[in-house]
Parts: C-alpha cells; structure tokens; sequence
C-alpha cells in the first residue's frame, strides 16, 4: 500500500509541476523570483534569469516581454534594456565598469 501511495503522490506532483510550466514563467532578478503567467499554453521559457540580459536579449523572447509587461513587471523589462545600453556605451567609449561605481 505505501507504494502505490508513494506513486500516486509522485503523479500528482509531476501533474501539477507540468500545470505550471506549461502556464507560469519563473524570472529570476536580482531581488527576487516571479511567476509570470504566460500569453500562451507552451513549454518554452519556463525558468528565465533576467539578470545579465540586455536589448537584444529581450527581441529573442517576445512572449516573456509580452507577458512581463501585462503582469505588471514591464519596469523590469524597461531597466535591464537600460543597463544593457549604457553597457554598451560604457564598453565603446572605454569606461570599465569599476570606474563607474
């Protein structure tokens, strides 16, 4: 008997496991995680870290960005779009990152 419980509570878990990949992404930011409901029933783009991704990044991933915004966490969006060109700048004009802290 304790197998099968032990089974069945294995299949719950995946089932609902699956349930939330297939509806939530999971960004990580530096502050925190969010769950993210997605635009559209799909298995991609299920555990996102944010932290290093820039403009160019983000054109790789409309539906994340599309999703982040109607969540409400569009700021986040916004910000790391920022932080990448002012990266890019920093790098042609010849500023290292250590000087500008």
């Amino acid at each position: 008997m304790g197998r099968l419980l032990s089974l069945g509570a294995g299949i719950l878990l995946g089932g609902v496991l699956m349930y939330l990949s297939f509806t939530y992404h999971i960004v990580v930011t530096e502050q925190t995680y969010y769950f993210v409901p997605k635009k559209q029933i799909q298995l991609t783009e299920v555990y996102v870290d944010i932290r290093t991704w820039d403009a160019q990044e983000w054109t790789r991933h409309p539906r994340l960005a599309e999703a982040m915004i109607a969540a409400g966490h569009g700021e986040l969006v916004k910000q790391s779009v920022q932080d990448g060109l002012l990266e890019q700048l920093f790098r042609k004009i010849g500023v290292r990152e250590q000087t500008r802290k």
